[in-house]
């Protein structure tokens, strides 16, 4: 899995950067902490200004400043050459180093990427997509006479990547970048080319210079000494992958503009100098997703003779029309007549089936399926979000078997993929194998991208059964390779001391509910009002949080709070004992949780009501 990461992660970086000319080039950096800008602490505003004093000073009075305010005045500080306020910060504790010296080299301080360099904890590679991002010549030129052989070939992997996004100057821009890096070493092309097909999935109109993005994409293969059959085919699996990306969000475009809705900037900016709804029309009438999809492999196939099967020389710049035929795609205008808003959605409709439908005419009809292709697959599906629509065409296809479902089941956790988990765990024979299993939830929590998805790994009770899957969990809460935001996490959480914290809190609650039933004075008389209602007035936000907290197992604290609530409200009922409330699990304790409160609060304990990310946002 690391492997993967390490091979596509500055490819699919790039890929995420979706802004055109017009804006900031460098959002890519910049949106790592978007959520921020409207809160900007005292630390960001003297490093973004240059206050070297009010920084030092901020840092020695206080011992708590949130390392994500670390981490943005470490951007802050970069992107503005501050060179001693960033060491500062560093030596605070801020870590996101990779932030910094993307920004540094978008902005052109070379000394900040010198300084950066010496610490040892931060790649080149970083430098060269801010700097490719500003169009930035002396950078470039200083980087590429600092940069060893392995960040050459970094360098050399996010120019591929971004080919597919750039205006034509900058696609001028960047294939005289290519050149310096090939003269001064930089040769591994089929890491270059994994990157640049990543990178066909940028919301850009490749309409814009399509012949020059395509003559360096023609070299890029070319100059590639390993084409191997194997490493083609893969090639070709995650291209498709990619434009299913890309497909899949504009169709969620389209559905924000027949619905009057705000379009996503991530396609408005496709064509950047329509307004937002005129861009939108301008893509879904030009059917450019599809022509750059069948571009791209048209250029594949020409350069792929002798490693491609008979079947596919059919799509060698063949006709949209014949290329609808061959893969079974209805064409959209031999539809009946339809209001404007519906043709709309026919069309993204067929137009989304392309990705998927060339996938399986690859694995089915050419054999496309060999291990590393499926892999590849699989590794492009997770980082961009389209898993679940993936794994679904591969065990249609009789291709998922041919690899680890435990590795595919890591991946999807790392990154967080609710949808792709839940159905992996379905299909992953049962009972399951229990080694393989904590091996990929080990993976996955070693992985630093988010704890959301190890979560709600746990929330489904992964190894089918409520106590090994809690074992499994204080474990890897004290295994070194744990992420700390996750070892946090699974210790307030997940752990014995969470249980008997929950326990604490939910007496502490009762008592003060009591305080409020008996004392209160308002006008309105708490105890005067039905027991029911007194109940929900309590207990209904732990109720609703516990629905809708996702799979069949609740956390510790989650499980504590709720067997405290029950004590209380069942003792001296005779209807449940305490023993059997301690022995329930999720659906029991909803259960009797919910016959205590008015009918019209009742809900279903539905695991998908809310994603674990926002699950979890009001306490991250």
């Amino acid at each position: 899995m690391a492997s993967f990461r390490r091979d596509h992660m500055e490819g699919i970086h790039a890929a995420g950067t979706h802004l055109s000319k017009c804006r900031l080039k460098f959002a890519a950096a910049e949106g790592a902490y978007g959520t921020f800008m409207g809160h900007q602490s005292a630390v960001v505003e003297a490093a973004a200004q240059g206050a070297r004093r009010d920084v030092s000073r901020l840092l020695e009075s206080s011992n708590n400043i949130p390392i994500q305010d670390l981490n943005y005045a470490i951007f802050q500080a970069a992107k503005r050459g501050h060179k001693y306020i960033l060491q500062s910060l560093i030596d605070a504790g801020g870590t996101d180093l990779n932030a910094a010296m993307e920004a540094a080299g978008w902005s052109g301080h070379t000394h900040i990427v010198d300084e950066l360099m010496l610490s040892g904890h931060v790649h080149i590679g970083r430098a060269f997509l801010g700097a490719m991002l500003a169009c930035r010549d002396n950078m470039i030129d200083h980087l590429i006479s600092i940069a060893d052989t392995d960040g050459l070939e970094s360098g050399l992997r996010v120019g591929a990547s971004l080919i597919w996004s750039r205006m034509p100057d900058e696609v001028d821009f960047l294939s005289r970048v290519i050149d310096q890096l090939v003269k001064a070493g930089a040769k591994t092309f089929e890491d270059a080319l994994l990157s640049s097909c990543n990178g066909t999935a940028i919301l850009h109109l490749n309409g814009h210079s399509i012949l020059q993005k395509s003559k360096i994409f023609d070299r890029l293969v070319l100059e590639s000494s390993n084409l191997t059959k194997d490493f083609y085919n893969s090639l070709l699996l995650q291209a498709c992958v990619c434009f299913l990306y890309r497909m899949t969000i504009l169709e969620a475009g389209d559905a924000a503009l027949v619905d009057h809705c705000d379009v996503s900037v991530f396609v408005c900016e496709s064509v950047p100098f329509l307004p937002k709804v005129k861009r939108m029309q301008h893509i879904l009438e030009s059917g450019t997703a599809t022509q750059d999809m069948l571009k791209i492999f048209s250029i594949l196939f020409r350069n792929g003779i002798g490693l491609i099967s008979p079947q596919l020389h059919a799509f060698v710049d063949v006709p949209i029309e014949k290329a609808r035929a061959l893969l079974q795609i209805q064409d959209p205008s031999q539809g009946e007549p339809q209001a404007t808003g519906a043709s709309s959605r026919l069309r993204i409709e067929s137009r989304a089936e392309w990705p998927l439908k060339m996938m399986k005419y690859l694995l089915t009809q050419c054999s496309v399926n060999s291990e590393c292709a499926i892999e590849q697959a699989v590794a492009s599906s997770t980082h961009l979000g389209v898993m679940l629509p993936v794994l679904e065409l591969l065990v249609g296809c009789d291709c998922l078997a041919i690899t680890d479902p435990y590795v595919v089941l890591a991946f999807a956790t790392a990154f967080r993929q609710t949808a792709a988990i839940r159905y992996l765990l379905d299909i992953i024979p049962k009972p399951v194998n229990v080694r393989p299993m904590m091996e990929a939830f080990k993976t996955a929590a070693s992985e630093n991208i988010g704890p959301e998805g190890v979560l709600f790994l746990l929330h489904l009770n992964f190894l089918d059964d409520a106590k090994a899957t809690l074992r499994a969990a204080s474990m890897v809460a004290e295994l070194e390779d744990t992420t700390p935001d996750l070892k946090l996490w699974l210790r307030e959480e997940w752990s014995k001391e969470a249980y008997n914290e929950g326990v604490q809190t939910g007496s502490s609650h009762y008592l003060n509910l009591m305080r409020v039933i008996k004392l209160g004075q308002g006008r309105l008389c708490i105890r005067e009002l039905p027991a029911q209602l007194q109940a929900a007035i309590g207990y209904l936000p732990l109720y609703k949080d516990c629905c809708k907290t996702p799979g069949t197992l609740l956390s510790q604290r989650q499980k504590g709070e709720l067997v405290e609530a029950l004590r209380h409200l069942y003792r001296g009922s005779r209807k449940v004992s305490e023993a059997e409330i301690l022995r329930a699990d999720k659906a029991k304790l909803l259960f009797l949780l919910g016959a205590c409160l008015p009918e019209w609060s009742q809900l279903p304990a539905d695991g998908d009501v809310r994603t674990p990310m926002s699950l979890y946002n009001n306490r991250i």
